[in-house]
């Protein structure tokens, strides 16, 4: 239970400092970071934007129709060639196979014909021998079943029944061999159309991507307004950021430092730096150790006796990071009435 505990207080100590750092760097990389983001879209814009500025009044639905080229139509006309040949060859591949079908029905049918008049032939040869034995009138049986020889007819009475069961097993031979054909029918029939399937199917796709490369065609002022509008809010989005975070900061520290900008700014520094490296490693660091480059010893003593004991982490923290909170869902807002705005202007798509 005791080295539960001690796992408990360490795990939260290191989880309490590894908060405390995001929090505290987010405050103070998040305006650095989007300044230089600012920077990044201003000096070194987006072709498209370059092109068509960022003044909504300038322009209208037929700014970007000069995305067209004059071959655009050309090229539509070649893409519905294309188009039409591919369903012409479909069209006759599927005729040619469906031949087939009906070849294969018919093959199929001239078969079986064939088979059952050899079936209705056996029949009648069937049905003769049984006419033939009925008129040798009164025969005796033996026990085995056959016909007593004694008298010829008995004997031909014989012979022509073993003649039946041939026939017999013919007939039945027969119907196997009807079954047989059905069945290599079925398959034949099976490939064939799964031929069909499969070309109509290639067919299919190669023409959407035919229609598909007619619409990017006829897109393409459509997808030039997109690109901009999204490059055009952006910009703007985050050129409001940048002068709200300008305006907010200083008047934030001023809130926060009772009116004074100074008190208000040293409370910040008190909070985010020199309090946790004077908790963590003592004051003496900022005499000797690494934060002594950036803060004097007599700055940091200075700053810790007018702020020890008087400031809430919290209420400072939970202070500053409502704005990096509200500038980005400025800029969010922002960006989304931008882009609102921007459809105004929107071309036809199609």
């Amino acid at each position: 239970m005791g080295r539960l505990a001690v796992y408990v207080i360490v795990g939260g100590g290191i989880g309490a400092i590894i908060a405390y750092i995001l929090l505290v760097g987010a405050i103070i990389i998040w305006p650095i970071f989007n300044i230089l983001a600012y920077l990044k879209v201003l000096i070194l814009p987006k072709p498209i934007r370059k092109k068509y500025g960022t003044d909504l009044s300038a322009l209208n639905e037929d700014s970007f129709n000069e995305e067209a080229a004059k071959t655009d139509k050309n090229d539509i006309n070649e893409h519905k060639q294309n188009i039409k040949s591919l369903e012409d060859n479909l069209k006759t591949y599927v005729k040619g196979h469906q031949q087939n079908l009906k070849s294969l029905e018919d093959k199929l049918m001239t078969a079986i014909k064939a088979v059952e008049d050899d079936i209705a032939a056996l029949r009648n040869r069937s049905f003769d021998i049984k006419a033939t034995i009925e008129s040798f009138g009164e025969l005796t049986k033996r026990k085995d079943g056959h016909y007593s020889e004694k008298s010829s007819n008995g004997k031909k009475a014989n012979e022509l029944v073993a003649e039946d069961k041939t026939i017999q097993g013919a007939i039945y031979s027969k119907r196997g061999q009807i079954e047989e054909l059905e069945a290599a029918n079925k398959q034949d029939l099976e490939e064939e159309q799964s031929r069909i399937t499969e070309i109509e199917l290639n067919n299919k796709n190669q023409i959407e991507k035919e229609q598909n490369l007619i619409k990017d065609i006829k897109n393409k002022p459509w997808s030039a307004w997109h690109e901009w509008s999204s490059r055009y809010a952006r910009y703007i989005a985050n050129k409001n950021a940048i002068i709200f975070m300008f305006v907010g900061f200083p008047i934030l520290f001023i809130v926060l430092g009772s009116g004074s900008f100074i008190s208000g700014f040293e409370g910040y520094l008190y909070i985010s730096y020199i309090q946790p490296i004077t908790t963590l490693l003592g004051i003496d660091n900022f005499a000797t150790g690494f934060s002594s480059n950036f803060i004097s010893y007599e700055y940091a003593s200075t700053i810790e006796q007018t702020f020890k004991g008087q400031l809430s982490t919290v209420y400072w923290l939970s202070g500053l990071l409502s704005m990096p909170l509200l500038t980005g869902a400025l800029a969010y807002f922002s960006y989304r009435s931008l882009i609102s705005k921007t459809k105004s202007i929107e071309p036809v798509k199609h």
